[in-house]
């Protein structure tokens, strides 16, 4: 996928999203190997969380562009997806 290429964080902050963990799962998994303590992890979870919402660089918005881009050459509607 593109989005691994380009923006591999990003790709596995929406890997990570898309089975369901929370901002501060990921920051643990994240920070696993440190053995955080409470403060690394909040610092950690308020990054991850930046990086994921911010308006027009963030991981969600990365990925819309890219997914919407795939479906525009595959002559996908999101209508489609829908029914």
């Amino acid at each position: 996928m593109e989005l691994k290429k380009e923006f591999p964080h990003d790709a596995y902050c929406i890997q990570m999203y898309l089975e369901g963990m929370t901002y501060e799962e990921m920051a643990r998994h994240e920070l696993a190997c440190e053995n955080p303590d409470e403060a690394m992890i909040r610092k950690k979870t308020d990054a991850i969380k930046v990086q994921f919402t911010r308006k027009k660089t963030g991981s969600l918005v990365r990925y819309k562009k890219i997914l919407e881009r795939k479906m525009d050459e595959q002559g996908i509607d999101k209508s489609d997806l829908l029914s």
